[in-house]
C-alpha cells in the first residue's frame, strides 16, 4: 500500500495516508482525519530507486506490491525470477 506523508495547514499536524493503489490516490482529495480539512501540503522523504542487483527476497510485501503495479517489466521479471528460484532451493 502507498502510504503518503502530509502537513494540516489547519491544524498543523503531520499525517500518514495510505490508499490500496497509486491510482486510488490519485483520483482522491485527501482531508485531514483531525479536522476535515483538505488544505493538505504532500510531504516529499527519502525516494528509494531501483537498482540492478536488488534482493526482491528481503522485501517487505509492501515493497513487492510496489514492484508489481509498477511499470517497469524488467524489474517484475527480476522480482519474479528470484522468487522462483527462492522457491525452487526449499
Amino acid at each position: 500500500m502507498p502510504d503518503y506523508d502530509f502537513h494540516c495547514e489547519d491544524c498543523d499536524r503531520r499525517l500518514l495516508l495510505r490508499w490500496r493503489r497509486i491510482a486510488d490516490y490519485a483520483a482522491a482529495t485527501p482531508v485531514c482525519p483531525h479536522c476535515g480539512s483538505d488544505a493538505l501540503t504532500r510531504l516529499i522523504g527519502a525516494v528509494g530507486v531501483a537498482r540492478g542487483g536488488r534482493d526482491y527476497a528481503s522485501m517487505s510485501s509492501g515493497d513487492m506490491l510496489s514492484v508489481l503495479e509498477g511499470e517497469d517489466p524488467g524489474e517484475m521479471q527480476e522480482l519474479q525470477r528470484q522468487v522462483y528460484e527462492g522457491a525452487d532451493q526449499e
